[in-house]
């Protein structure tokens, strides 16, 4: 549930990232944002009015109202860049903002050390501040990584995931990099140079069209998680064999990796027979129940989707029976 806001000439209000963004207008039934990237923000339903105080006049507030216990007005305060405090913010929260392209204004957060601008319509990015630690840009129209990141000196986790990849592009990555999350996209080959990131601990490949790996991958010496499932993998090299701290390998989907055989002793069940009880867990790709079947008690792992960031939900199902 969204709460009331009041906004007035001061340019406070009751809720903490309001800055400067309201202009007091006489009778308006309108406020009037003072921002560029405001004024790109989609039209507004205007649900009704409410008078506030505004000096010696009055001015009309129009409230906003979003199906579903959502406040659209909250959301836009969210994506508007003046309403934070430049100086002290460490994260922004710029998920489906609608933005075709980010503010510029974003560089200007000496402080920053999160962003995330998933789920945009995002194909490049201006430049950074020098202080972020992670990146999230997933979900966006990205065909290559913006030259924009390998300036950030500090970058830990980066991820371009469910975007357009096609390539790393041209500049390098930053050797900064501890987590690099590339699933789901439109990879074909990886350049030499990704094994200078050698701090990297898990990097995610799954869901992509490799045919090869580069070798310099190897050089990963503190790589603990290597996700390649579903891809186009004929072999996999033998420097893998050598990681020593290589814990999480995950491969179905490719290749070169026999498909488990069908089962054709396992009993059939049908899901209208299943009494579905409490989450006993859940993960990115799947949720597991509690459920009764026939009198007994059983557990039952239900998938999101087809694809998880371990490749296809088939591939596991067949790996476990």
């Amino acid at each position: 549930v969204c709460p009331r806001r009041r906004v007035g000439c001061s340019g406070r209000s009751d809720t903490r990232r309001d800055r400067n963004d309201c202009a007091c207008a006489s009778r308006s039934s309108r406020m009037h944002m003072g921002s560029e990237d405001y004024r790109r923000r989609p039209a507004r339903r205007e649900t009704s009015a409410a008078k506030l105080a505004c000096g010696g006049g009055v001015a009309l507030f129009a409230l906003l109202h979003l199906s579903g216990a959502l406040c659209a007005l909250g959301t836009e305060d969210r994506c508007l860049l003046s309403s934070y405090d430049a100086v002290s913010t460490t994260e922004l929260d710029l998920k489906h903002c609608g933005y075709s392209e980010l503010p510029v204004a974003v560089a200007g957060f000496p402080a920053l050390v999160k962003l995330d601008v998933s789920h945009n319509a995002l194909r490049t990015l201006p430049s950074l501040p020098l202080s972020l630690e992670t990146l999230f840009a997933l979900g966006n129209h990205f065909e290559a990584i913006p030259p924009a990141v390998a300036a950030l000196p500090r970058l830990r986790m980066l991820s371009f995931k469910s975007c357009r990849l096609r390539s790393l592009g041209e500049a390098p990555l930053p050797p900064s990099l501890q987590w690099l999350i590339l699933t789901d996209n439109r990879l074909t080959a990886l350049p030499e140079s990704l094994g200078t990131l050698v701090r990297m601990r898990k990097l995610m490949l799954a869901n992509n069209r490799l045919e090869s790996l580069p070798a310099s991958i190897g050089a990963m010496r503190e790589l603990e998680l290597l996700r390649l499932a579903n891809n186009r993998l004929p072999s996999l090299p033998p420097w893998l064999l050598e990681m020593s701290k290589l814990t999480w390998l995950a491969v179905a989907g490719n290749p070169c990796v026999a498909p488990a055989p069908a089962r054709a002793s396992l009993e059939q069940v049908r899901f209208e027979d299943l009494d579905l009880g409490a989450t006993l867990g859940e993960g990115t790709s799947s949720v597991v129940r509690r459920a009764r079947l026939h009198g007994a008690t059983v557990a039952v792992k239900l998938y999101k989707a087809p694809l998880s960031s371990d490749g296809r939900n088939v591939d596991e199902v067949r790996a476990s029976c």
